[in-house]
């Protein structure tokens, strides 16, 4: 009789531990799984007025194509192909841990375009078929530049414009002469939604007065804006007639969107982009730093603009840090180092600023999201 109540004890107990461990390992398994999916742990809120690298909670536009498009721009800072793999590479690195899927580029040397950027990034996703469409030097003597845009050809295709002579791009026509002239390239999405947009790019001239340049390219500084040239503040003021020029040309279509580097200073753009404002929405505020700084981690000013206007809604612009390129591993430092050895011996890049400032570009680049609506028809 001791035997048999021994064994029910020990039975009794022995199932009670299995129970309390199993329960355990499940509670333990699914608390993890809370603390590894779940979104409101940690939570920490994003200031939109300092740029930020975390483009983790990016919809991937390539798995959906019928939801949105990511946008970008990028001055990217005297870009020549030829001896220029280390800053490529890096420039795709960056866009594709964006997850763009169209990002315009500005200050594209004469002799050069956006061929060997393309190359890295159908490396880095061949689903995508990525492109790239470059415009013919433009701009006044001395002052000449292109611009690229790339495109992923999986999700968009470019249209022509209603006037044959331009296509396929657009160089704008106004009364006041740019330094560099707008230039747009319109596209229609693929896949079950089509919607088509048209994007423009410009780079204003330098910041500043250029008192030492001759005859009428000399310019005086602005009378009514601090620390701005005239030539660049009447780009922005005439930044409206080009975009109109550009709204008569392609077709019946509400979406234009402007993106440049405007080196127009933060407490200067209201009054500057005063009647572009009257019709376009700023996507990034003046509060919203792209351009790095000289001597220090960080940035000094909000030149980089994105206007936009149309009914198709946009969300998620904001500035991509560029200085944390190699601290997140977005850009392989030591593969950079490696092929900036190849691509120049002479010079090599010392330091963290002049890696990035000077290696990869003086400006970070911006982006947006442009959401699509298969109801939207013009």
């Amino acid at each position: 009789m001791k035997k048999i109540f021994k064994y029910i004890i020990i039975t009794s107990l022995v199932i009670g531990v299995s129970v309390g461990i199993g329960f355990g390992v499940k509670y333990a398994l699914h608390h993890n799984k809370q603390n590894f999916e779940g979104t409101l742990v940690n939570v920490s809120k994003t200031n939109n007025n300092n740029p930020t690298s975390d483009a983790s909670k990016l919809p991937n536009s390539s798995n959906e194509e019928t939801k949105s498009i990511r946008i970008g721009f990028w001055n990217v800072l005297n870009y020549v192909n030829k001896n220029n793999s280390a800053k490529s590479l890096a420039i795709a690195d960056v866009i594709n841990y964006n997850k763009a899927d169209l990002v315009g580029l500005a200050e594209i040397k004469p002799e050069s375009d956006g061929s060997i950027i393309v190359d890295y990034l159908n490396k880095l996703d061949p689903k995508a078929e990525w492109s790239q469409l470059t415009t013919d030097p433009e701009g006044k003597i001395n002052q000449k530049e292109r611009y690229t845009f790339l495109y992923k050809k999986s999700l968009l295709e470019t249209v022509d414009f209603t006037s044959p002579k331009t296509n396929p791009y657009l160089i704008a026509k106004t009364d006041f002469e740019f330094a560099r002239p707008v230039a747009a390239v319109k596209f229609q999405t693929k896949g079950d939604i089509k919607n088509d947009f048209t994007v423009a790019l410009d780079h204003f001239d330098a910041p500043g007065p250029k008192k030492k340049r001759k005859g009428k390219d000399r310019e005086k500084s602005s009378r009514f804006f601090s620390g701005q040239g005239e030539q660049e503040v009447q780009e922005g003021e005439h930044l409206i007639d080009a975009l109109n020029y550009i709204d008569a040309n392609d077709g019946p279509n509400n979406e234009i969107i402007f993106m440049g580097d405007t080196n127009i200073k933060g407490p200067n753009h209201s009054g500057v982009f005063a009647s572009t404002l009257k019709t376009y929405k700023s996507l990034l505020t003046p509060d919203d730093l792209s351009s790095l700084k000289n001597t220090e981690i960080g940035y000094a000013n909000s030149y980089d603009k994105i206007f936009y206007k149309g009914d198709l809604k946009t969300k998620d612009a904001k500035v991509f840090d560029l200085w944390s390129v190699f601290d997140k591993k977005i850009v392989n430092e030591a593969t950079f180092a490696e092929l900036k050895k190849q691509d120049d011996k002479e010079n090599q890049l010392k330091n963290i600023i002049s890696k990035i400032r000077t290696g990869i570009s003086d400006h970070a680049p911006v982006f947006f999201t442009l959401e699509l609506n298969k109801n939207d028809k013009d």
